[in-house]
């Protein structure tokens, strides 16, 4: 939800040796030379307790972004509070806010002459990482909330986390009005439920209104950026060889650098080719003489890359507003990218809508939505007892790792001995009440021979749904290249009733030579059942708030959003951890052949993995067992029911212009999706992309396309 600020140096920044403590207003002292810098003319005749402050802070700054590359978790946050600290205790009305004015014109972007202009932007900057840090915090501690840890402490703390957060984005603002990182940062976190809390910021479009503006205030910060380095070269040029330049003097060229570029726009410089190899042995020698870091400086040919915080920014407000339905407005954002496809308006309709359909009597997509009672797929007590075993707060969640583990799923033979009553709850709810749904599908019924099986909770109206992806066995894939499919995949849908976010299946498979020309959309229905061939590109829609949306109008980024509105606030409508308030689905892939037999590792908690053991570890087990041990089951098993055809809705694509480099004067590199959030709604090549997507980062080799 929130990315862990990672330093990028823009070019080689060689490790700083750390001074002896410094007392406020006197000068370094250290015998240790320090690092080479570029000759500037620019921070003659500064003040020198100015100056002092500056090589303090920046000590410690970089003190930080060293911690950051030796460990792989945050940096060391006290080195920051000591910079908020030194900061404070200076003379705080000579440190005021650094303002960059929404105007376009370059006359108001705001005049920097020495590191002293920069010290607003540098105590920004480490209110933002402390902010990231307390969200990581909060994120932590809602994650591993369990139904047993509701004390009055545990309230009290996240309660703390979450005005801390608050306090620390609002001086992140005070002291730069125009960082995108900490508007896109307070965006992400007012979208979220956490905790006890509420959700902040409720509906798409105020949402994708403060992403907005954080694209607007990349732009003047780029500008800014752009401006000040082109001074500092022109200084530098006209400056020559000045031995008279004090080499520990701060030097604005790498504050700009570092700050703006890359910590608040996320911008590296990118090495020309012939020069990446060189440049990695430079960085593995810390011992590297003055003379040599100098003439590296002069060689690191290269370019800025583009700005992932804009990017970041830029992407959320389309998928903001492409849930709001908003399409012009999604379009806008979209056109920054070099993109080819995104998912056709018509399919969106708000994500939880029932968009126009085409009715479709021979649909493979089929939904079963109540047994012969008329109750759901699954009877009442066996429904309600799986609700409780995946409630947002059941020990599941935390046992099985769930928030900081990637995909995992269980395998589990089928029982072929019909008279033998089921070994566990799992087993009951798959063989009993969902396996002779998907049996009528099949001619050939006891082909099946075991289920994959996995779970997800997502809270409504604070998540970006689900990446349209294809269900594969994992482990061939990586091993063989092999791109094999469950017969049937499936979705039994147990809470998240109308505003869980609508399922998307598209008639488009790996080996699709064209988009899909239809799709079948189905919106959650408690305890009903969805069916699709194994082999088709399925995802979840964003999930939006249940609240109104707001009144449509235009935003050019220069509406200012208030930090104000990120005040927590009592919660309304009851516990946000409660199942209600989640969309939990249970997964199931049905598979013809047993899986684990050509795994090299069947791994706990990997995919296709084994049921867990029965201990105190995995308590969840001992509660789907609990009941069994005499043979006994809780339900009769279902006898046939009929299932509906979902309708389709078609078009599924729309074709768009993305950014054409040759319309770019400056060939600046084009803004990139981050990974981690590409849920594939909007994508470049479609539908090839589809199938490259499985073999990303995996080892595997791709096999040639007549093996298949």
């Amino acid at each position: 939800s929130t990315s862990k600020s990672k330093s990028h140096p823009s070019k080689k920044r060689a490790k700083r040796k750390r001074t002896s403590p410094i007392t406020m207003g006197e000068p370094p002292t250290t015998n240790e030379p320090a690092p080479k810098r570029a000759k500037t003319g620019t921070n003659r005749d500064v003040d020198p307790d100015a100056k002092a402050l500056c090589i303090t802070v920046w000590d410690h700054f970089c003190a930080y972004l060293d911690s950051t590359e030796e460990s792989d978790g945050g940096g060391d946050t006290d080195e920051l509070m000591e910079i908020r600290k030194l900061l404070q205790q200076s003379k705080k009305d000579s440190i005021l806010p650094l303002s960059c004015n929404n105007d376009d014109d370059d006359d108001a972007i705001p005049l920097v002459k020495q590191c002293a202009d920069l010290l607003p932007v540098l105590w920004s900057v480490s209110a933002h990482l402390l902010a990231d840090e307390a969200i990581a915090e909060l994120l932590a501690m809602t994650d591993n909330k369990d139904s047993n840890s509701n004390s009055k402490e545990d309230c009290t703390t996240i309660a703390g986390l979450r005005n801390k957060i608050h306090r620390l984005l609002e001086e992140a603002i005070h002291y730069f009005p125009c960082n995108p990182a900490s508007w896109s940062m307070a965006a992400n976190y007012g979208r979220m439920t956490l905790g006890s809390g509420p959700q902040l910021l409720k509906d798409p479009e105020t949402v994708a209104t403060w992403y907005n503006h954080a694209v607007h205030c990349a732009s003047r910060v780029r500008a800014m950026a752009d401006r000040l380095l082109e001074e500092e070269e022109d200084d530098e040029r006209n400056d020559g060889d000045d031995d008279d330049d004090d080499e520990n003097s701060p030097n604005v060229k790498e504050w700009v650098e570092t700050l703006l570029m890359n910590q608040i726009l996320g911008v590296e410089w990118i090495l020309n080719d012939d020069e990446d190899e060189a440049a990695e042995e430079d960085l593995g020698d810390e011992d590297s003489n003055d003379d040599e870091d100098e003439g590296n400086e002069e060689n690191n040919n290269g370019t800025w890359s583009s700005s992932a915080t804009e990017g970041t920014a830029r992407f959320m407000a389309a998928m903001q507003y492409s849930t709001a339905g908003r399409h012009d407005h999604a379009l806008q954002h979209l056109k920054k990218f070099p993109l080819t496809h995104r998912l056709h308006p018509n399919l969106w309709m708000s994500a939880t809508s029932k968009a126009k359909t085409i009715k479709d009597t021979e649909s493979p997509v089929v939904l079963v939505s109540s047994n012969k009672e008329g109750e759901g797929v699954l009877p009442q007590d066996l429904y309600k007892r799986l609700c409780k075993l995946f409630e947002p707060t059941a020990p599941y969640w935390t046992e099985s790792g769930y928030s900081g583990r990637g995909y995992y799923s269980y395998f589990m033979d089928q029982n072929l001995d019909s008279d033998k009553n089921p070994s566990n709850l799992i087993y009951e709810v798959i063989e009993d009440h969902l396996l002779p749904l998907v049996q009528q599908k099949l001619e050939k019924p006891n082909e099946i021979c075991g289920y994959e099986w996995w779970v997800h909770t997502r809270p409504i109206g604070a998540n970006l749904g689900h990446n349209l992806h294809f269900d594969t066995d994992e482990a061939l894939l990586s091993q063989e290249g092999k791109v094999t499919h469950p017969i049937y995949s499936s979705v039994l849908y147990l809470t998240g009733e109308n505003e869980g976010g609508a399922t998307v299946v598209l008639d488009q498979t790996p080996d699709s030579k064209q988009v899909a020309p239809r799709a079948w959309k189905n919106v959650p229905q408690n305890n009903s059942f969805l069916i699709f061939p194994g082999n088709l590109l399925h995802g979840v829609l964003p999930c939006s708030s249940s609240e109104s949306m707001s009144v449509a109008s235009e935003d050019n980024g220069a509406n200012v959003p208030r930090i104000a509105d990120l005040e927590t606030k009592p919660a309304t409508g009851g516990n946000p951890q409660t199942g209600d308030s989640h969309r939990l689905t249970f997964m199931v892939g049905f598979w013809t052949r047993r899986v684990p037999d050509k795994m090299k590792e069947q791994k706990l908690y990997g995919p296709c993995g084994a049921l867990p053991p029965s201990t105190l570890e995995h308590s969840w087990v001992q509660a789907i067992q609990k009941g069994y041990a005499d043979g006994t089951k809780s339900s009769e098993a279902a006898t046939s029911i009929s299932a509906s055809p979902v309708p389709s809705v078609a078009p599924v694509w729309e074709i768009i212009q993305g950014r054409d480099d040759d319309d770019v004067e400056e060939k600046e590199p084009p803004l990139k999706i981050p990974h981690a959030i590409d849920h594939r709604f909007f994508v470049t090549g479609a539908p090839e992309c589809f199938r490259a997507s499985l073999f990303e980062d995996i080892e595997c080799s791709v096999p040639d396309e007549g093996k298949e």
